[in-house]
């Protein structure tokens, strides 16, 4: 099972009514780094990054800008893809096809 990041910059973009541009000014983070992670090309974030995402909304749960995704394989032609909140690990069980919380 492959797991993924997923920067939900779109979704505060569109919240708060806000231009990458703004965004990038407000957080003194590259529009460019910003605009990458708006549209998944890239999946590391420093720390610092995130944090100023955060204090420039007031956001306090980190589940408003990330999310892990559990990608599952089975066989060649078929994914399937989860998308969990990175509070709440869940463990895959071999066989029964189902998530279970930890």
């Amino acid at each position: 099972m492959e797991k993924k990041l997923t920067f939900k910059l779109h979704n505060i973009v569109q919240k708060y009514n806000i231009s990458i541009r703004e965004l990038s000014r407000l957080t003194d983070i590259p529009r460019s780094t910003l605009s990458k992670l708006m549209n998944q090309k890239i999946q590391n974030i420093h720390i610092p990054h995130l944090l100023r995402i955060a204090d420039v909304f007031g956001i306090n749960d980190i589940r408003e800008i990330i999310d892990l995704e559990y990608l599952i394989f089975n066989g060649a032609a078929f994914i399937l893809t989860v998308q969990l909140s990175i509070a709440a690990p869940l463990s895959w069980r071999m066989g029964t096809n189902q998530f279970k919380r930890i």
